[in-house]
């Protein structure tokens, strides 16, 4: 077996450099699961080079599957104005993406469990310098209150009929710090908004012990084929 991660492709000094990183499962292979581990400390160590080295700029970009083009300066930090939004939100939703996919093509636990640790290596790698995103885009699903009537929010990034995957602040007594506190700015915001509507949001992913970014799922399938991440949000407005 061969498992590989999501493709992310950068732009430096006019030269386009390709680190591939896509999962895909071969049966004429049989690399252990240490050599793997080995294979993706190379290339992540390879990405972080390319990053850190200098200014990435990015010239023609498409549009993500959101349908907002990337802008200038990519990162997979996500940190800083010059952070291209839509590419850091792409390459998540590809990442999350492919990864279930070769979750659900393993035949045992064992096997299942590998691929959600080498999911957590990337989510590490793509946020390794800021768990913050920015004017990301995605559907506002819930807009709730809790006892007190702060504000609980549930956000679903992806396409009608296509894998996605939620960011929220609801994540019971947990942590009651990620919901969103009445008399603020953005709870009144919030209060022009209704279920359904697009919208652009930006906050930080709160950390996590299994996933580098907390999941809230309660088993390691929901895990990987409907990820709720949790998340402090700074501002939602209308798309």
């Amino acid at each position: 077996m061969k498992i590989c991660f999501p493709s992310h492709l950068l732009l430096k000094r006019g030269v386009f450099f390709v680190v591939t990183a896509f999962f895909s499962s071969s049966s004429n292979q049989a690399e252990t699961l240490e050599q793997r581990v080995e294979i993706l400390e190379t290339r992540v160590s390879e990405l972080q080079r390319l990053v850190k080295g200098g200014s990435v700029e990015a010239g023609k970009a498409t549009e993500d599957s959101q349908g907002v083009r990337p802008q200038n300066n990519p990162s997979l930090g996500g940190r800083g104005t010059g952070a291209s939004s839509s590419q850091n939100q792409n390459a998540l939703s590809i990442l999350l993406k492919q990864a279930a996919q070769s979750y659900r093509a393993q035949n045992n636990e064992i096997r299942k469990s590998a691929i959600r640790e080498e999911r957590k290596k990337q989510l590490q790698m793509m946020f390794m310098d800021s768990r913050e995103f920015s004017n990301w885009i995605g559907t506002l699903t819930r807009i709730g209150t809790n006892s007190d009537g702060h504000a609980e929010v549930v956000v679903r990034c992806g396409e009608p009929g296509d894998f996605a995957y939620t960011i929220q602040n609801m994540s019971g007594l947990i942590n009651l710090g990620t919901l969103i506190e009445k008399n603020t700015l953005l709870y009144k915001k919030l209060g022009q908004l209704q279920e359904g509507q697009r919208v652009r949001f930006s906050g930080k992913f709160e950390p996590g012990e299994n996933d580098f970014i907390n999941e809230l799922s309660l088993t390691e399938g929901g895990s990987m084929s409907e990820p709720e991440f949790e998340a402090s949000f700074s501002d939602i407005s209308p798309f």
